[in-house]
This record gives C-alpha cells, structure tokens and sequence, in this order.
C-alpha cells in the first residue's frame, strides 16, 4: 500500500466516523398544566443554529446532533423557557417528553382612545 492509498483510508475513515457521529433528537412538547401539545414550541441546540419547532401533534426533531454532552433549550410563547441536558447518543431511542410551564409574568394593561370629529371629506381643504 502506498502513501497515497494510506492518505485516502485515513481520510475516509474519518468521513464515515463523523457520519455515524450523528445524532437525532425527538421530543413530545407539552403543556405541564393541562398536557396538551404545543404546537410551534421550539426547540434549538445551545450555542448553534440547529433546532427545529414541533408540528400540528407538538412533535419535533432535531437532526445532526454530535456526539457528547448537549444542551437544548426548549421555548414557547406564554410559557417558561426550559433547558435540558443530554448526553449523545442518548442510551434510548425512546420519544422524550418535554413539558412547559406557563409564565407567571403578566402583560401590562394597554389603552386604547380615540375622539370623534363632525368633519367630512368635502369639508376638509384642499
């Protein structure tokens, strides 16, 4: 085997282990208060641009993920942000169940005014 041969083993063997270093994440998202799906929930790969929202069953997945420990914060309108942390590849393949609080911070109130003026349009100057 020559040294060109070596090279290309090497360097294909380093292609197929960062294949298989891939890993899936799938997730269930719901509501802790009544354990209904949310749908659109999001959840992404601390410290990348990976991440994904749960469809219309509040079911998502995130592909790509590489081995080793990870965090994945899980977010929602109206509800509390949530961070877990897994280790890749998880020891099952099991749908993971992850469940959002509501927030406890209320909205300020907002007031809505208007006047009313006797004008019409033919009256307004040109």
């Amino acid at each position: 085997m020559n040294s060109w041969n070596k090279i290309i083993f090497i360097i294909n063997l380093c292609i197929v282990q960062t294949t298989f270093a891939q890993n899936n994440f799938k997730a269930i998202i719901k509501s802790k208060e009544d354990n209904e799906n949310l749908v659109g929930a999001i959840a992404i790969l601390q410290g990348t641009a990976n991440g994904t929202s749960a469809d219309k069953n509040g079911l998502l997945d995130i592909k790509n993920i590489q081995d080793g420990k990870q965090i994945i914060v899980f977010s929602y309108i109206g509800y509390e942000t949530q961070t877990y942390t897994f280790n890749f590849p998880l020891s099952t393949e099991e749908l993971q169940i992850i469940f959002l609080t509501t927030s406890k911070h209320e909205l300020n109130e907002v007031a809505v005014s208007t006047t009313r003026i006797s004008r019409n349009i033919e009256d307004i100057p040109p």
